[in-house]
């Protein structure tokens, strides 16, 4: 046999071609096993030349001819020594072909990891009411902050559709309309989404009533019957950039029954998350829940990303009110289950109080990370507009700084960075926004300043000192919503 076959999941497969030459007669048996693999529901295939040394012109037309009669079919030359790559270049085929440096360049390239997670389903939960980022909680879900341009759950969702995840569970509970509308908003032919919602209609509009974390997973399971094979789950409200293919693998590698992704967190910051203990191989000894500094026996932090094995679950009592990291993670110990931890170098951005929050926008005002790009367009370095905003050419912009869709920034008005003016905001004349956050729908007036804030519709408050809890926040002097502006615009 000159080819042999190594299915990579349920999507991919390497073809490794064995000939020292690659000829016109391997066309033949090339398409025969694409047919085959085509059929058995692979949408990718990586041809490895790492053994091929020479090419005949009749070779390289049977590769054109390959990809011709197999549209549906993503395919990828990978390892194509120099010899190759010369007669390649000889006749002008290199924009045509799709060429890969090795096979796992071609796995990392995004026209490839859509391919690698496809089935795989992920559940994203956003029920928690988030009280240590008061008061931006009363506004919005923790999950539908904005990120310059684009909700976190947002965010996190179409990180996870480049490696072909698209089917989804979401569990709205506090403020959960906003979630929902959001989405329904959205493209619906590319993504299968499944909302639990976790509260109801009362008297006084929606009540959240957050099931807990494992328990929504029972639910969905015994419900919905998701979880016929590993499954991803992430909270809803850290930006991530995590290799979720490798992420999975690693829980198939280990045969664990459950894999977190952990991050190494400052000394002075693991009072704020749960940490874990694992052994040398990487797998769990023991939990501590937001230990005290002096108290940790690790600095590795439960980012809240797992992958789970379908009979996890099964090891849950039936109730409400269980969560993942104290409930079923420490259950699955007990009961001898296999938990892993993988640690490997990723971004997180967890956007847990006020002071995260305007953390977040500041790294990526400023490229600290490319997932935190603003979502908009960039009219001079620094500074980066929405669709639909407003800039008089007599206002001041010194960035970096975003403005988004539909905002104004007038005459005389001045924006000094990091700084963001939400979607429908306005900066009046006279106004200066320094360092600031200004949240949509609220208006800057005339002569107001607002320094080192973010700042609402009817109050604001210093994120430096908005690290946990319910922060001193209060109204700003001419500094108010969007409609009540326009009420006292009219009466002028």
């Amino acid at each position: 046999m000159l080819v042999d076959v190594e299915p990579r999941n349920d999507n991919i497969a390497v073809l490794k071609l064995r000939a020292r030459k690659l000829e016109a007669d391997l066309f033949g048996p090339l398409t025969e096993i694409s047919a085959r693999l085509s059929l058995q529901g692979k949408r990718a295939i990586l041809i490895d030349f790492s053994r091929v040394r020479r090419v005949t012109y009749g070779g390289l037309a049977g590769l054109v001819e390959l990809m011709a009669i197999n549209k549906s079919i993503c395919f990828g030359f990978c390892a194509l020594g120099q010899q190759v790559l010369q007669l390649v270049d000889r006749v002008s085929l290199r924009p045509g072909l799709p060429i890969y440096p090795s096979v796992d360049a071609a796995l990392s390239d995004v026209a490839i990891r859509r391919f690698r997670l496809r089935g795989v389903r992920a559940v994203v939960l956003c029920a928690g009411r988030g009280s240590r980022i008061a008061p931006l909680s009363e506004i919005y879900p923790k999950p539908m902050l904005d990120i310059l341009g684009r909700p976190v759950v947002e965010r996190i969702v179409r990180h996870l559709e480049t490696f072909g995840i698209r089917d989804f569970a979401l569990n709205p509970g506090h403020l959960g309309q906003q979630i929902i509308d959001h989405f329904r908003q959205g493209p619906s032919d590319t993504r299968s989404l499944l909302f639990l919602r976790e509260g109801h209609n009362g008297p006084d509009g929606w009540c959240a009533r957050p099931l807990g974390s494992a328990s929504t997973l029972q639910k969905l399971d015994r419900d919905h019957a998701l979880f016929d094979r590993e499954f991803l789950v992430l909270c809803g409200d850290a930006v991530v950039d995590l290799d979720i293919a490798q992420l999975i693998a690693h829980h198939r590698d280990t045969g664990a029954i459950a894999t977190i992704a952990a991050q190494t967190v400052p000394e002075d910051q693991v009072s704020k998350y749960g940490i874990i203990c694992r052994d040398g191989e990487g797998r769990v000894t023991s939990f501590q829940e937001k230990p005290d500094q002096t108290q940790a026996r690790s600095r590795l932090a439960n980012t809240g990303i797992y992958v789970f094995s379908p009979e996890a679950v099964s090891y849950l009592p039936e109730g409400a009110g269980q969560d993942i990291a104290t409930d079923l993670l420490p259950r699955l110990l007990e009961h001898g289950g296999h938990v892993q931890c993988w640690a490997p170098d990723f971004s997180w951005h967890d956007v847990g109080c006020g002071r995260d929050y305007a953390s977040v926008l500041q790294k990526g005002l400023r490229g600290v990370d490319g997932i935190l790009l603003p979502d908009a367009r960039q009219i001079h370095p620094g500074i980066w507009v929405e669709d639909g905003a407003e800039f008089s050419r007599l206002a001041t912009v010194d960035g970096p700084c975003y403005v988004g869709r539909g905002a104004r920034v007038e005459r005389g008005a001045q924006m000094i960075g990091p700084s963001v003016l939400g979607s429908g905001a306005v900066a009046a004349r006279g106004s200066v926004v320094r360092n600031s956050i200004i949240l949509p729908d609220t208006v800057v007036g005339r002569g107001a300043l607002v320094d080192r804030k973010i700042t609402g519709p009817n109050w604001a408050f210093d994120y430096a000192f908005a690290h946990a809890g319910v922060v001193p926040a209060g109204p700003l002097d001419n500094v108010g919503p969007l409609q009540s502006a326009r009420r006292q615009a009219r009466r002028a």
